[in-house]
Order: structure tokens, then C-alpha cells, then sequence
């Protein structure tokens, strides 16, 4: 087998088990530069407002063009310095200090810039959410993201969906990375999605790491992250939010599938209105839901939660993804979570197998209990959580470790992992290579988004096909 331990140096780093008595675990940054070039082109991800180092109040007026070729990555943006227009250039870095270290200081190409944003503020970098001015030139201001992006409920930068916005059309073949591999055996070809995918895997789990140091709860974690997942690509943050204002303990005080289904929508601001029901049954179902909800002073939403059902398609609707929570957490708090944890781990394969049934279970119960219907949770929902969140959260907490990644269930390909393996494997490659391992199409999807959606260099001065070379 090749040498492919050059791709080391560009993947994610190994994430240490949370250890609990330790009540802290260095962050890693786990995210690509592509991910902040999304959040300032899109209004509805930008902070409204920034704070320079200085005390200054800087308001975005336009973003600016989206740069695909060499440059900055905005041009011609107007921003406000304190209620004074400022025209010029935007460029987009993860730490203050790449402005040096990505040599813009001498090119004449940034020469018009006049904001440098980031995610990280520099090290006693002043007050609010600015960046000290001393690594760049007089003229432009330095602001950072984390802080400002923190306040933001229901904020994540893993719900950024890369391939909504702008990336240059990379040449067609041949491409660097399907030149180093066109010789390569199938064995090679595995070995770097492999790495890819454990680098993806890492990733999660090291978002895992945080969210259970913040949240003191891997059981909390789970509840919030399922929710999450059950919102699809549309409704995710409102999902986490509804968990966030009725906590897994609050909803498992409801003895019954009815109670907890008319408590999620009551919170959630979605229950049916018996007028616009479709038939007698319908009409009836809502209101009874109205019923139990108003008995159990659930009817009345704490908060609006913004909900997007206008592109959503009928069985995602966050109704019906509602009954499938209702259903699965049936039981004590910390019931579902437990019971996906006593999953015997010996085999990577049975691991997961049983995770699916425990994950089933519950919805089972409620098929026999109501005597009817309760929507499936499907199995490529399933395989999606247990890649996404079940296993990264228990490598996360020491639970499992990551020799259970090589049994991670298949999902569903779409368009980003159809086209990287058509760059790295040509247009006639057998997509039996990877299409029935999620690890491999994990590994994938972290090659595009970390190489191909950030390149601008259109593949001449792509880090990854260096390194497989």
C-alpha cells in the first residue's frame, strides 16, 4: 500500500476522550475558511453589528461580490465606521495573524482591503468582539466572528450548508487529485477516504467535546442533537431550539404519546387548527391535540420559532417530525440515551445494528400503544444520527472508540459526493468503491468541502493533491 502519511498534516488531528474530572479540553478548530466566507455573505448569518478593538462600530451596508479568483474575498463591499461610509475589499481568515502569515501584506492585490475578519480575536485583542490592529496596515480595521456569533441562539457553524453559496467551477478532468490516483490500487483508493473520513468523524467529535463541557450532560447532548437531527436541513437550529425551551426531563413527565406530542407542538407554535383539517378524522385529531395541550398549559408558545415549511416536503414537516421525537423519548429522562449506550461494542458491525434497534425500539412502543400509525423515523434519518451525532459523541466520551467508524452505515449519495469521486475517480469510476460505507463518503465530503469549495487557484496549488503525490 502507498504512503500516504503527507495527508496527515491536512486532516483533522486526533481527538483525546473527554475526561470528565477534567472539566476542560482544549477547543479545535474544526471548520474551513469557507465556513466564514458563508456566515459574512449571508445576512441571515451575520452579526449585525461589530466592535473593533478600538471602541469602533462597524455595520455591514453590503457584504460585497463573493471573489472566486485570486484576491480578496470580497470586493467592493461598503461598510459603516461609525455611521461613516467605507468603501473597499474584504478579506476572510481564521486567526488575525494569517493575514501575515498568507503574505497580504506585500501583494498588491489586497491593496484595497479595508476589513479583515475572523473568527478568532487576537490575543488581548481589547474589549467586545474586535481584533487588535497591529498586524495589519493603518487602514484596515480587524473584527472577529466567535463572540458576536456566540450570542446568536442557535447558532452552529456544522449547520452551514457549504454548498449553498457561490464556489468556483473547478477545469475539467484530468485533475490534479485524479492524476496522483489513476494508477492507484483499490486498497490506495480506500485508504485516502479512510483518512478523510476519520479526519470528518474528528471533527464531530470535537464539537462533541465542547458541547458536553458546556452543557455538563452527554445524555443532554444527545436529546438536543436528535432533535436537531430530525429538522433535516431546513428546520435543524429551530429544532434545537425547541429542545433547548422543553428539555428531555420536562417532556418525559408527560406519561403518553398524546401528551408529549401535544406539548412539543404547543411549544413549538405548531398546533392544528381543527378549521383547516382536511377531513372529520383530522379534525378531530387537532382537536384533541388542542385539548391535551391546553390541559397541560402547553398551548400557549414560550417563544416564536422561526419555522421554514414552505420548501419543506410533506413527510419532513416539523409535525411530523415532532411525532417521531414524541415517540422515541418515551420513557425517564436519559432513557433513549442509556439504552444506545448498554449497545454491546465487541463488533463494529453488531455495534451498529443495535444502536438502529435501540434507536427503533421506542417507536415500536408507540405503534402498540396507540393502536395506529406512528410515522417511521426511516433508516437513512437513522444512519444519519448515528454518524453525526452517535458516534462522535460517544468517541467524545470515551464510550466507543474509533474502530467503530469502519462500520458506519451508508447514507443517501447527493451531488458533493458525486462529484468529488468524480474528480478523484474519473467519470466511469464503480461507485461500489465507497457507496455502502459511510466512513468512505464521509471522506468525501470532507475533501470538498475543505479543498474543492475553498480553492481558488482552480486545482493548480490544491494542498491535497500535493500530498497524495
Amino acid at each position: 500500500m502507498s504512503d500516504f502519511s503527507k495527508l496527515n498534516d491536512l486532516f483533522h488531528p486526533p481527538v483525546r476522550p473527554l475526561d470528565a474530572a477534567e472539566g476542560a479540553i482544549a477547543p479545535h478548530w474544526r471548520w474551513s475558511e469557507r465556513h466564514l466566507q458563508c456566515v459574512w455573505a449571508d445576512a441571515a448569518l451575520r452579526p449585525a453589528q461589530f466592535t473593533t478593538a478600538s471602541g469602533a462600530k462597524i455595520t455591514v451596508a453590503d457584504p460585497g461580490k463573493w471573489n472566486l479568483g485570486a484576491g480578496p474575498d470580497f470586493t467592493n463591499a461598503v461598510i459603516l465606521r461609525d455611521g461613516k461610509k467605507v468603501r473597499g475589499d474584504i478579506e476572510v481568515h481564521i486567526r488575525p495573524g494569517d493575514w501575515k502569515a498568507h503574505r497580504h501584506d506585500n501583494d498588491p492585490l489586497y491593496a484595497n482591503v479595508v476589513l479583515h475578519v475572523t473568527w478568532f480575536p487576537e490575543s488581548g485583542g481589547g474589549v467586545g468582539t474586535g481584533c487588535a490592529p497591529s498586524h495589519l496596515p493603518q487602514h484596515i480595521e480587524g473584527v472577529a466572528l466567535r463572540d458576536a456569533l456566540a450570542a446568536k441562539r442557535g447558532f452552529s457553524l456544522d449547520a452551514v450548508d457549504l454548498a449553498a453559496y457561490p464556489y468556483a467551477v473547478l477545469p475539467d478532468p484530468p485533475r490534479p487529485c485524479g492524476d496522483a490516483l489513476a494508477d492507484a490500487s483499490k486498497a490506495d483508493k480506500k485508504a485516502v477516504l479512510i483518512k478523510a473520513g476519520i479526519s470528518r468523524i474528528r471533527r464531530k467529535v470535537a464539537r462533541m467535546t465542547e458541547r458536553v463541557i458546556e452543557t455538563g450532560s452527554p445524555a443532554r447532548v444527545f436529546y438536543e442533537e436528535i432533535f436537531a437531527a430530525l429538522g433535516y436541513k431546513n428546520n435543524s437550529s429551530q429544532m434545537r431550539r425547541l429542545a433547548e425551551l422543553l428539555p428531555e426531563a420536562q417532556l418525559s413527565a408527560f406519561a403518553t404519546y398524546t401528551d408529549r406530542y401535544a406539548a412539543l407542538l404547543g411549544f413549538a407554535g405548531l398546533l392544528p387548527k381543527a378549521e383547516k383539517a382536511e377531513n372529520a378524522t383530522a379534525a378531530a385529531a387537532a382537536r384533541l391535540l388542542w385539548d391535551t395541550a391546553w390541559k397541560n398549559g402547553c398551548a400557549a408558545p414560550a417563544e416564536r420559532i422561526p419555522w421554514l415549511i414552505s420548501q419543506t416536503r410533506p413527510m419532513n414537516h416539523p409535525r411530523v417530525r415532532l411525532a417521531v421525537a414524541a415517540a422515541m423519548f418515551d420513557g425517564k429522562p436519559g432513557d433513549l440515551y442509556r439504552s444506545v449506550s448498554r449497545v454491546p461494542r465487541a463488533d463494529p458491525k453488531k455495534w451498529v445494528d443495535g444502536v438502529v434497534n435501540a434507536l427503533f425500539d421506542p417507536l415500536y412502543r408507540a405503534v402498540d400503544a396507540a393502536g395506529g400509525v406512528i410515522v417511521s423515523l426511516g433508516e437513512e434519518r437513522a444512519n444519519t444520527i448515528i454518524t453525526n451525532i452517535i458516534t462522535p459523541l460517544f468517541i467524545a466520551t470515551g464510550t466507543i472508540g474509533e474502530n467503530m467508524c469502519e462500520a458506519l452505515p451508508a447514507e443517501a449519495l447527493n451531488e458533493q459526493t458525486r462529484m468529488m469521486s468524480y474528480r478523484m475517480f474519473g467519470r466511469d469510476h464503480n461507485t461500489a468503491l465507497y457507496k455502502t460505507s459511510g466512513l468512505l463518503t464521509q471522506g468525501l465530503l470532507e475533501i470538498w468541502n475543505m479543498f474543492c469549495l475553498s480553492d481558488k487557484s482552480l486545482c493548480a496549488d490544491c494542498p491535497f493533491a500535493a500530498a497524495l503525490k
